[in-house]
């Protein structure tokens, strides 16, 4: 239980809806066959959470990427790279119970995190009608034996 305390205060108060990933392991299957993990930790006393996730098809690794959020001046950010040179960065907010990862791309798609219950969250892609095969959701279940 104190452990619990500890990683419920860590983080900055504009990282607070990060904050139920932290010190936590998440894994989905994509619709293609392979499974993401995600695995978030916080760094700087609070002020970063850092994300790596690892695709991997019949066990093995296929794509990495990281992800690492801060709040420059109380507002959400986010930075990503992964593997194959991915860059995105960008704002984000909080409406509602979401995390909405502001359009970067500036294509009108609008991706967002959700807490469904304490051991899933959802990643919800809504694209504008000609990119709407882009429409995704995939739902992120808490991997207990595995730690970040």
């Amino acid at each position: 239980m104190l452990l619990l305390f500890i990683a419920g205060s860590t983080l900055t108060p504009a990282l607070q809806p990060l904050q139920f990933l932290v010190g936590h392991c998440w894994r989905t299957t994509l619709s293609e066959g392979p499974t993401d993990t995600h695995c978030f930790v916080a760094l700087e006393g609070g002020t970063q959470v850092r994300d790596r996730h690892t695709v991997r098809k019949d066990g093995r690794p296929i794509y990495t990427g990281e992800s690492v959020f801060t709040a420059p001046a109380g507002k959400m950010h986010f930075i990503y790279t992964g593997s194959t040179g991915a860059h995105i960065e960008g704002p984000m907010h909080v409406a509602g119970d979401k995390m909405v990862f502001d359009d970067v791309d500036k294509t009108g798609s609008e991706t967002s995190w959700r807490q469904v219950d304490p051991r899933h969250y959802e990643d919800v892609t809504v694209a504008p009608p000609a990119l709407s095969h882009f429409n995704q959701r995939k739902l992120f279940e808490l991997v207990p034996d595995e730690k970040p």
